[in-house]
């Protein structure tokens, strides 16, 4: 099976079936919370960072597959796929730039040669059976008509500028084994790329057909990473701090209970009592059988001449007094 030798350390330009006036482009992760973006042909400008892909070789269950990123965006996103159900054609696929710890096997692509300096996608997650493919309005999907000739399936590279970068000197993704990661430099061997500005093509069977492969990773695990001691060390600790938690939960209801049996002996009354044990309430009321009545006595009226002065009566006030007692 023929597949192509590619610099790491170089931005390409993709285009399809010879005609360089439209190259594929992907967006920054725009879209969803910023987890994808968009993939699509665009008319060419190298400049443009959304032009600029970086075709990084992978392993995955020992075999060897791509991925794709774009200056664009950035060391974190790649190009995968995902369902549309709008889509018309089988499979309703298309690619898309997705961030990396939300991509899966989607990730991950076959570039196969065609035999005439042209090259066919598919991907991990769709199989050997869907061929990515240019439709005629710009927009890509996973065709599952792949026989030949398929012009929408023919595929090219040219390089741009070297990459020279360390954000791009390795890829971190589920399920991948392993990776060619050495840090980037100016200096990397121009002997991965054609001379002519083309990707050239090696082969590890001599036969450039495009006999469909099977799908390498589709029983790869998704795990975490994790691996089994490590997942049993942290099932033990969350159990004891459990545990833990537990055992001081049921000390603090047990101290509680005993602190109320406590309180009910001391303050308590017991069952049967009646109300003859009790203290007898004090009661203050006003004893108005006994109560002494004060009454002012009849107001005397005196009437005196005009001619006279008025004067005092004598003992007034020792006869009120003997009245009142």
């Amino acid at each position: 099976m023929a597949t192509p030798v590619v610099d790491r350390n170089q931005w390409y330009q993709i285009y399809n079936n010879g005609d360089k006036s439209q190259a594929v482009m992907g967006t920054n992760l725009f879209n969803r919370g910023g987890t994808t973006g968009a993939v699509f042909f665009n008319t060419t400008n190298t400049a443009a960072n959304v032009q600029r892909w970086q075709i990084f070789p992978v392993t995955v269950n020992d075999t060897k597959l791509y991925t794709l990123r774009c200056k664009e965006g950035g060391p974190n996103a790649f190009m995968s796929t995902f369902y549309v159900e709008a889509e018309a054609t089988d499979g309703k696929t298309r690619p898309i730039m997705m961030r990396g710890d939300v991509a899966n096997k989607n990730a991950y692509w076959s570039i196969e040669a065609w035999g005439d300096d042209t090259w066919f996608f598919t991907n991990a997650a769709n199989g050997s059976g869907y061929h990515l493919n240019k439709n005629g309005n710009g927009i890509m999907v996973m065709s599952s008509d792949i026989a030949a000739p398929q012009n929408g399936q023919r595929f090219q590279f040219a390089t741009i500028d070297k990459i020279d970068d360390d954000k791009y000197s390795s890829v971190n993704l589920v399920g991948m084994t392993s990776s060619s990661s050495r840090a980037l430099s100016s200096s990397t061997t121009a002997s991965n790329t054609a001379t002519s500005n083309s990707v050239v093509a090696t082969s590890t069977s001599g036969s450039s057909s495009s006999t469909p492969s099977p799908d390498p990773i589709a029983n790869s695990s998704t795990s975490s990473g994790l691996s089994t001691g490590a997942k049993a060390a942290i099932g033990a600790v969350v159990g004891g701090v459990v545990l833990i938690a537990l055992v001081i939960l049921g000390l603090y209801l047990r101290k509680k209970r005993k602190h109320r049996a406590q309180y009910t002996k001391a303050y308590e009354l017991p069952q049967g009592s009646s109300d003859q044990h009790l203290t007898p309430v004090t009661k203050y009321e006003m004893n108005h059988d006994g109560a002494a009545k004060y009454e002012m006595p009849t107001t005397y009226v005196v009437e005196v001449p005009n001619s006279e002065r008025p004067a005092e009566l004598p003992g007034c006030g020792r006869d009120m007094h003997a009245r009142t007692t």
